[in-house]
């Protein structure tokens, strides 16, 4: 992380690049002198990551993977394949990367509601079929087959997706965290995939990293 420390030792610094796209990386220049760029790129890797785990999911990818493992030709059992064309996503947080997610997912056909926390301006957005607020999420939850959060860290999204939320999903709902590890809290989310409704969890980011040995979510069935 660069502090905000190191700004004054540095006197000749004009700008300072990042990959990053995460705004907690990078202090911010407390006299204002030194402009931070961001990285603008995540959004097509990010997208494809989602993807990935919401393909790996619907089309069963990992009991295919264990019955070829043991040779059993299970072509029957797979009629619980859904598929994107014919689901709802929650995107929780409709910054750079959530758009770009959401580009992808509606030319595959899912219906998009996208939560923002300022939704000026985003009235009739081309890759969301509805913007709401935060205040909105709560009852948006029960009607998404998949839920991605996409918050940035920090103090303001501490904790913001909560248990109460996780009971408010869909039963047999999969939920990707692709933002932050802070936003959820994972015992909550254990309890939720061991005992519903979650069905499925695909997680990018966790509040500590590596995520430690003695986690639940290693051994999770569904992770």
């Amino acid at each position: 992380m660069f502090k905000s420390e190191w700004y004054a030792d540095a006197p000749k610094l004009k700008a300072l690049f990042t990959p990053a796209a995460g705004h907690d990386w990078v202090a911010e220049d407390p006299s204002g002198r030194v402009r931070t760029y961001y990285g603008t790129f995540h959004g097509r890797i990010m997208r494809e990551s989602l993807l990935s785990l919401m393909l790996h999911f619907n089309r069963q990818i990992g009991r295919s993977l264990a019955d070829q493992q043991v040779r059993v030709w299970g072509r029957t059992g797979y009629s619980g394949c859904a598929a994107l064309f014919s689901q709802r996503v929650l995107i929780i947080g409709f910054g750079s990367l959530g758009r770009s997610m959401a580009e992808l997912l509606k030319a595959f056909g899912a219906g998009i509601t996208a939560v923002k926390r300022d939704t000026g301006g985003f009235e009739g957005h081309p890759h969301a079929n509805r913007v709401v607020s935060f205040d909105r999420m709560e009852e948006e939850l029960p009607h998404a087959d998949h839920v991605a959060l996409v918050l940035p860290g920090g103090a303001a999204t501490d904790g913001i997706f909560t248990e109460r939320h996780l009971n408010a999903m869909k039963p047999g709902a999969c939920l990707f965290n692709l933002g932050r590890g802070n936003c959820c809290r994972e015992e909550d989310l254990v309890i939720a995939l061991r005992n519903g409704p979650s069905a499925c969890a695909g997680l990018d980011v966790f509040a500590e990293e590596p995520l430690p040995p003695a986690s639940p979510l290693w051994i999770c069935p569904t992770y």
